[in-house]
């Protein structure tokens, strides 16, 4: 798995405290959240924890780690577990995660109309969907057309400079 003895240490110092997933960006997505995750852990119910969205939909923006009170690496832990091939349960998860990488590859960023249109060939979206949609592009909040980076930002992504 590569999540090590030391990680395991500082697992058990997990208070529930849910200061991690008072700040996370993706936490009102999944279920559980940052702390729930950290307590399937801590219980020993891996199956369950790697079939959590949370590995998936994680920025590995390290707020939980900077609201914690131990320091606890989650962003670390989901990567680690992201690792592991998905389980069926996620498939179209980790489809998600492989098409945000291609675009930040691509572009230097995530062009969300992009994910919306790759998501429309399964499903396509409500009325208050398309309507939310709509007033982000006109807030300018949404951009409706992607922008690329420029080749010498490209080049260090791919180098791994960045």
């Amino acid at each position: 798995m590569g999540l090590g003895i030391q990680l395991d240490e500082r697992i058990t110092l997990c208070r529930q405290c849910g200061r991690c997933t008072a700040g996370c960006p993706v936490a009102r997505f999944t279920h559980p959240g940052p702390h729930g995750l950290i307590r399937l852990l801590h219980l020993g119910r891996l199956e369950e924890a790697v079939e959590c969205e949370l590995i998936w939909l994680c920025t590995g923006c390290a707020i939980c780690r900077t609201r914690c009170p131990h320091e606890i690496p989650i962003d670390e832990i989901c990567h680690g577990l992201r690792r592991d091939p998905a389980p069926p349960a996620v498939g179209s998860l980790a489809a998600v995660h492989r098409r945000l990488r291609r675009q930040v590859r691509c572009r230097g960023r995530v062009w969300e109309p992009g994910l919306a249109l790759a998501r429309m060939r399964h499903r396509w979206p409500s009325k208050a969907e398309l309507r939310a949609a709509w007033d982000l592009v006109r807030q300018r909040r949404l951009e409706p057309w992607p922008s690329r980076i420029s080749s010498a930002a490209r080049h260090r992504l791919d180098r791994g400079d960045a």
